[in-house]
């Protein structure tokens, strides 16, 4: 089980650089507009922002729909982190990036609307451990590759061992997430 922990750790941290690389280069940059998502989004019809209806619903007081809305849209972006592994880590890579490079955008777009950067902070760093669950799910992507890679390369892969360490992973960053929803929609709005 050793030999399995220390090349995960080594993709964990991958999987927080490429999260991490584009959110600190979007913030040096913030002369630059931010990306319109909502129009961006507009290519794709029927697709709403998971943003969106989450302000909407707890704006409304739906705290129960806007966790089920949060946890949902936060469990996707860790499934597509994990399954991006299937295309040797591109899918993962692409995922981690667009994120770190949407969150950094969504930062600069509300500083630079007037928001404080003291209020920025107040907002999101209650639940931003989110992230946590999130570079799990990117590392277990990438070192779902590495398996594949193995396998072809006819090396040992897919070990039971590796099965117990993927499946304990999943509950870590499951349950991270489950708490991250909870404290977003039940939590934060008593800091506003």
């Amino acid at each position: 089980m050793e030999r399995l922990r220390s090349p995960f750790v080594c993709f964990l941290v991958l999987a927080s650089l490429f999260w991490l690389l584009p959110f600190v280069a979007r913030l040096c940059i913030m002369d630059i507009q931010p990306v319109d998502a909502f129009s961006f989004n507009s290519l794709f019809e029927g697709i709403n922002m998971p943003g969106e209806n989450t302000v909407l619903l707890l704006s409304e007081g739906n705290n129960k729909e806007a966790f089920e809305n949060i946890l949902t849209t936060n469990l996707k972006g860790c499934l597509l982190n994990v399954l991006g592994g299937t295309l040797l880590g591109l899918g993962t890579i692409i995922n981690l990036a667009y994120n770190g490079f949407i969150m950094a955008d969504m930062i600069v777009f509300s500083h630079n609307s007037g928001m404080s950067w003291n209020m920025i902070l107040k907002l999101n760093l209650p639940h931003c451990f989110e992230l946590i669950g999130f570079w799990i799910s990117g590392g277990m992507g990438l070192y779902y590759a590495w398996q594949i890679i193995c396998f072809i390369r006819q090396k040992e892969s897919f070990t039971s061992s590796f099965y117990i360490m993927m499946g304990r992973c999943t509950v870590v960053f499951c349950f991270i997430i489950l708490l991250a929803a909870y404290v977003e929609s039940y939590i934060t709005e008593n800091f506003i």
